[in-house]
């Protein structure tokens, strides 16, 4: 039996705002670390995904998925830029060479073609990177 355009929009409307609404209950129940943690899922992304397939075909939402992934490089190089610079600068000079980083890397990634396993692995490379790279982390007890 096929799924019917309400109940699609339905779910749409209520699958990310309830998996976020748990996270701040688990937060509440068992401190900001846990909900921390758990908000590290892809309680949005994943859902997105979800809504891809059922409208454009597993293909489409296949494709948008690593898209999703790589963009994980773009946020990790505004994180490093913005911690770096609203440092040195302020937060406004920060925040606006983030957007900088932020853009020019995702337009950079809009050319890169890699098979999943690749990209999984150069992403998860680029995140340990920027965590080492990030201003205080070795005041925070990170050990990398």
């Amino acid at each position: 039996m096929p799924i019917g355009a309400q109940t699609v929009l339905l779910f749409k409307l209520l699958l990310t705002p309830t998996l976020l609404g748990l996270v701040s209950l688990a937060g509440r129940r068992w401190g900001p670390a846990v909900s921390g943690w758990i908000i590290g899922l892809p309680l949005t992304a994943g859902p997105v995904s979800l809504f891809l397939a059922l409208d454009h075909g597993t293909a489409f939402a296949s494709r948008a998925a690593l898209g999703s992934l790589l963009g994980l490089i773009s946020l990790a190089a505004f994180c490093l830029t913005y911690s770096w610079l609203s440092i040195r600068t302020g937060w406004p000079v920060g925040m606006l060479a983030g957007w900088g980083a932020f853009f020019a890397l995702t337009i950079a990634l809009e050319f890169v073609s890699l098979p999943l396993f690749l990209s999984f692995v150069g992403v998860i490379g680029c995140l340990l990177l920027v965590l080492k790279l990030l201003p205080g982390s070795q005041s925070l007890g990170i050990v990398m």
